[in-house]
């Protein structure tokens, strides 16, 4: 962000900070786009790494992969980078490892199923679909708005019959659906505008969240554990 602002103050000094961007030919933005390959390519591998422990779990074969890549930035043939926020890519080819594959998942609440797609190449939406829900509301206004359940309680409320876990321990509950928008309004836009073909549905029995993480961070835990463990030494 650094890099930006110092770019935009120069050259669109009355552009916001927000707003700021760095020149893709320059250095900076060489380096940031080479960062960005690195951080999708460790997601890409975690996501992997998660798939083949379930699979090994379950003992059962993986007949096909692909993946749901989204909140990124992609460039096209037509040298153009292309800010999906909100978006999941639904064009075929939109990375090398989609080559052949031309299939993505697009999820939208924990409590509603994962929608399985094959790529529309919709040039009215750029060839976007969405990859989730979208919020209703923002965090805070949720949390404000339900201020007088417990946790367990809005669980219970909007996402009944779903295992959810907090890798934390504490339940966010500004994850619950109710925080999102209607899923089958959305299921039903992206059928109407022919943003994706929806071929496949994964329903879910459970959710594993992070959680919480503010109230009692892992680390702020074992921290604690470690200086107690040092106390009792």
């Amino acid at each position: 962000m650094a890099a930006a602002r110092r770019h935009t103050a120069i050259h669109a000094p009355r552009v916001p900070a927000h707003n700021a961007w760095i020149d893709a030919e320059s250095e900076a933005g060489r380096a940031y786009w080479e960062a960005l390959q690195i951080v999708r390519e460790w997601t890409k591998a975690s996501h992997f790494a998660l798939h083949d422990l379930a699979a090994r779990r379950l003992g059962s074969p993986i007949a096909g992969r692909f993946w749901n890549e989204h909140n990124f930035v992609f460039r096209k043939a037509d040298g153009l980078y292309y800010h999906g926020k909100g978006a999941t890519p639904s064009w075929n080819g939109y990375s090398a490892d989609d080559e052949g594959v031309g299939m993505t998942l697009i999820p939208l609440n924990m409590a509603e199923p994962v929608l399985v797609t094959r790529h529309r190449d919709r040039t009215e939406a750029l060839g976007f679909a969405p990859h989730g829900a979208g919020r209703n509301m923002s965090r805070a206004a949720f949390v404000r708005a339900n201020a007088g359940l417990t946790a367990d309680e809005l669980r219970d409320l909007h996402a009944p019959g779903i295992d959810v876990r907090s890798y934390c321990g504490v339940l966010d509950v500004s994850e619950l659906p109710g925080a999102y928008k209607d899923a089958a309004s959305v299921r039903a836009q992206i059928e109407k505008y022919d943003l994706a073909e929806v071929v496949d549905e994964i329903r879910p029995y459970g959710s594993i969240m992070a959680g919480d993480w503010l109230q009692d961070p892992p680390w702020r835990r074992k921290k604690r554990d470690a200086e107690a463990e040092a106390a009792r030494d």
